[in-house]
């Protein structure tokens, strides 16, 4: 009978270290899934903040183009 019992308390923790490796397993996933979304994330950022300053330049040319063709009343400061 104690047989029986350490059998099946084995078997037990095998279940249980097999489940555990599939949890390890699907963590490790995880892991490399957020660092993927973490680089696409930060590249996106960089993107946007490029952009902004693109338009940024380009909104001081036009500006200054207008001035020069005198398209725009100077505004009083």
């Amino acid at each position: 009978m104690t047989d029986k019992i350490e059998n099946l308390i084995l078997e037990r923790l095998e279940a249980i270290r097999a489940q555990l490796n599939r949890i390890e397993a699907d963590i490790a996933d995880l892991k490399g899934r957020d660092h993927t979304h973490e680089a696409y994330l930060s590249a996106l950022h960089s993107d946007i903040a490029r952009q902004s300053g693109r338009l940024d330049e380009h909104d001081a040319r036009l500006k200054r183009i207008e001035r020069r063709l005198e398209l725009v009343d100077e505004q009083p400061q």
